[in-house]
Protein backbone atom coordinates (compact mmCIF):
# COMPACT_ATOMS: atom_id res chain seq x y z
CA UNK A 1 0.00 0.00 0.00
CA UNK A 2 1.16 3.36 -0.20
CA UNK A 3 2.30 4.52 3.35
CA UNK A 4 2.52 8.64 2.43
CA UNK A 5 -1.19 8.20 1.38
CA UNK A 6 -2.00 5.90 5.13
CA UNK A 7 -0.21 8.48 6.94
CA UNK A 8 -2.02 11.59 5.50
CA UNK A 9 -5.52 9.58 5.72
CA UNK A 10 -4.81 8.66 9.35
CA UNK A 11 -4.16 12.39 10.90
CA UNK A 12 -8.15 12.20 10.21
CA UNK A 13 -8.84 9.30 12.36
CA UNK A 14 -8.18 11.49 15.47
CA UNK A 15 -10.38 14.40 14.18
CA UNK A 16 -12.44 15.60 16.81
CA UNK A 17 -15.75 15.93 14.42
CA UNK A 18 -16.86 12.20 13.94
CA UNK A 19 -18.03 13.39 10.45
CA UNK A 20 -14.43 13.59 9.74
CA UNK A 21 -13.28 10.44 11.05
CA UNK A 22 -16.34 8.51 9.41
CA UNK A 23 -14.60 10.13 6.09
CA UNK A 24 -11.33 9.26 7.05
CA UNK A 25 -12.41 5.37 7.45
CA UNK A 26 -13.73 5.51 4.48
CA UNK A 27 -11.05 7.26 2.75
CA UNK A 28 -8.39 4.82 4.60
CA UNK A 29 -10.87 1.78 2.71
CA UNK A 30 -9.96 2.98 -0.64
CA UNK A 31 -6.32 3.82 -0.27
CA UNK A 32 -5.40 1.07 1.60
CA UNK A 33 -5.50 -2.76 -0.24
CA UNK A 34 -7.01 -4.76 2.67
CA UNK A 35 -4.90 -6.40 5.37
CA UNK A 36 -2.78 -3.78 4.27
CA UNK A 37 -0.28 -4.11 7.29
CA UNK A 38 0.88 -0.57 7.96
CA UNK A 39 -3.10 0.54 7.73
CA UNK A 40 -3.55 -2.45 10.03
CA UNK A 41 -0.47 -1.10 12.50
CA UNK A 42 -2.00 2.75 12.59
CA UNK A 43 -5.72 1.10 13.35
CA UNK A 44 -4.26 -1.08 15.92
CA UNK A 45 -2.84 2.11 17.63
CA UNK A 46 -5.52 3.59 17.75
CA UNK A 47 -7.48 1.04 19.27
CA UNK A 48 -5.69 1.86 22.52
CA UNK A 49 -6.49 5.47 22.62
CA UNK A 50 -7.95 7.06 26.07
CA UNK A 51 -11.07 8.17 23.55
CA UNK A 52 -13.87 6.31 23.17
CA UNK A 53 -14.86 8.14 19.81
CA UNK A 54 -11.30 7.16 18.38
CA UNK A 55 -11.54 3.75 19.37
CA UNK A 56 -14.62 3.60 17.62
CA UNK A 57 -13.86 4.86 14.44
CA UNK A 58 -10.64 2.41 14.85
CA UNK A 59 -12.81 -0.79 15.27
CA UNK A 60 -14.83 0.67 11.90
CA UNK A 61 -11.68 1.21 9.79
CA UNK A 62 -10.52 -2.11 11.11
CA UNK A 63 -13.81 -3.69 9.83
CA UNK A 64 -13.14 -2.63 6.55
CA UNK A 65 -9.26 -2.87 6.44
CA UNK A 66 -9.09 -6.42 7.06
CA UNK A 67 -9.71 -10.04 4.56
CA UNK A 68 -13.42 -11.53 5.05
CA UNK A 69 -12.71 -14.11 7.77
CA UNK A 70 -9.05 -12.77 8.96
CA UNK A 71 -8.79 -14.37 12.72
CA UNK A 72 -6.50 -11.53 13.65
CA UNK A 73 -9.51 -8.92 13.40
CA UNK A 74 -12.16 -11.51 14.58
CA UNK A 75 -9.84 -11.76 17.57
CA UNK A 76 -9.12 -8.17 18.04
CA UNK A 77 -12.49 -6.97 17.71
CA UNK A 78 -13.79 -9.70 20.49
CA UNK A 79 -11.87 -8.16 22.76
CA UNK A 80 -14.14 -4.61 22.61
CA UNK A 81 -17.22 -6.57 23.18
CA UNK A 82 -17.03 -5.92 26.92
CA UNK A 83 -15.40 -1.97 26.24
CA UNK A 84 -17.23 0.29 28.71
CA UNK A 85 -18.56 2.38 25.93
CA UNK A 86 -21.65 1.51 24.05
CA UNK A 87 -20.33 3.18 20.59
CA UNK A 88 -17.06 1.08 21.52
CA UNK A 89 -19.12 -2.32 21.83
CA UNK A 90 -21.52 -1.39 18.97
CA UNK A 91 -18.57 -0.85 16.35
CA UNK A 92 -16.94 -4.25 17.85
CA UNK A 93 -20.19 -6.17 16.97
CA UNK A 94 -20.67 -4.87 13.26
CA UNK A 95 -16.98 -4.91 12.65
CA UNK A 96 -17.18 -8.81 13.59
CA UNK A 97 -21.05 -9.28 11.46
CA UNK A 98 -18.78 -7.61 8.40
CA UNK A 99 -15.70 -9.98 9.18
CA UNK A 100 -16.89 -12.69 10.64
CA UNK A 101 -19.95 -13.17 8.60
CA UNK A 102 -23.54 -13.24 10.16
CA UNK A 103 -24.24 -16.36 12.27
CA UNK A 104 -20.88 -17.38 12.75
CA UNK A 105 -20.21 -19.08 16.13
CA UNK A 106 -16.44 -17.76 16.35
Amino acid sequence: GNTFAIDIVATYLHHPSSEVREAGVKALASVAPRDDEHALMVLHALLEHSNSEIRETALKGLGQAVAFRAAHAIETMGQFIEDDHRRVRRAAVEGLECVAGKGDQR
